[in-house]
């Protein structure tokens, strides 16, 4: 990955570690949901933050409970 804001599908193949065609579809699914929000999209392209948000954010209180949960 090159440092920039915008990931390409070669980007998030290799951070999600699945196929070519399976980046395009989460590239996708991504820009749909910032079009919602009536955010501009780039086509074949995701921000970075998009995709930390959709495949390893957690909340705090969803972490805490997993640590406990790990006790």
């Amino acid at each position: 990955m090159k440092n920039g804001y915008y990931l390409s599908a070669e980007d998030v193949s290799r951070i999600l570690n699945v196929s070519l065609s399976t980046s395009y579809k989460v590239i996708k699914k991504g820009n749909e949901l910032l079009e919602k929000d009536n955010f501009q999209t780039l086509a074949g392209r995701i921000p970075a933050p998009m995709l930390e948000k959709m495949y390893f954010g957690l909340n705090l209180s969803e972490s805490e409970e997993m640590v406990n949960a790990s006790l």
